[in-house]
């Protein structure tokens, strides 16, 4: 379906950061450390927007190695979307994971 031509994006007016969405990403379970970790990405995330919410998921991965990582989405007032992550981590022990959760 033809709505006519493209128009310049303007991001003069980016508006108010009004949500934000991190997503965390293990590539293996983390067991009762889930509540813990999702606690201490909220408290980083939180001062972004009024509005916040934070998943943990766990994806499948080609190796062994337990591995994770955050995507951030945040949507401002006036419908604009950015987005920022972290490169994924390696962890060779689930209790790295918590002490790498507790330090932020």
């Amino acid at each position: 379906m033809f709505l006519g031509p493209l128009k310049p994006i303007d991001l003069s007016d980016r508006g108010d950061v009004c949500r934000a969405k991190a997503c965390i990403y293990v590539t293996k379970s983390v067991g009762s450390a889930e509540a813990d970790i999702t606690e201490a990405v909220r408290g980083v995330v939180l001062p972004l927007a009024p509005e916040v919410s934070v998943e943990l998921h766990m994806v499948s991965a080609s190796d062994q190695a337990f591995m994770f990582w955050v995507d951030v989405l945040a949507a401002t007032s006036t419908g604009a979307h950015f987005h920022g992550s972290t490169v994924p981590v390696g962890v060779f022990d689930t209790k790295q994971v918590m002490s790498r959760a507790g330090d932020s």
